[in-house]
Parts: C-alpha cells; structure tokens; sequence
C-alpha cells in the first residue's frame, strides 16, 4: 500500500486508523474505496477504475478482471492518476474530488 507522506501510524491504512473518522483520513481528505471512486469517475466501471489505479501504481496491484470493490485507493495513487489523465474528463472528475 502506498503511504500518504503525512501519515504517522498504522501504515497508511487510513479506513482502519484511529485518527480517521467519517469518511476522511487525518488530514480531513475523503477516503475512497474503488467502487466510489469508479461511481464518480467511470459511471460505476470498476474494472477501468482499477486498470487506471494500477497504471498510476497501486500497490499492491487490484486484479482488473474481478476488481475488489471495497479495497481502498490511497490520495498518493489519485492524485499520480490526477497527474497522467489531467487534460483529459478522468483528470478533471478527479480534480473536483481532489479539491
């Protein structure tokens, strides 16, 4: 799993950290699961969702096939897809999650 840079426990597991809560991580971001993020970006495509998360480096890897649709999609990975697809509508739904 990828480590936010400003987590300082549990290992960037952010749906199970004690600082988290409602919905967001520590630092007040949404935390997103695949099937949100693929209901936001691809109108509820989870397998494109997770092609994409995994070309800008989910670790580890979701299986694209049969995707997981309650693994979590750490900021670090959005915000690398934010950067490949930013002239593009995935870049820019994930601008508006971004905030």
């Amino acid at each position: 799993m990828i480590k936010p840079d400003y987590c300082t426990q549990n290992e960037g597991n952010c749906p199970t950290c004690s600082l988290s809560s409602y919905g967001r991580d520590c630092r007040n971001f949404r935390i997103f699961t695949l099937e949100q993020l693929a209901r936001e970006i691809t109108g509820g495509n989870t397998t494109a969702m997770a092609k994409m998360a995994n070309d800008a480096g989910m670790v580890p890897p979701l299986d694209e096939l049969r995707p997981d649709m309650a693994a979590f999609v750490p900021r670090p990975v959005m915000v690398e897809l934010y950067a490949m697809r930013a002239g593009d509508i995935v870049g820019r739904r994930l601008a508006l999650l971004l905030g």
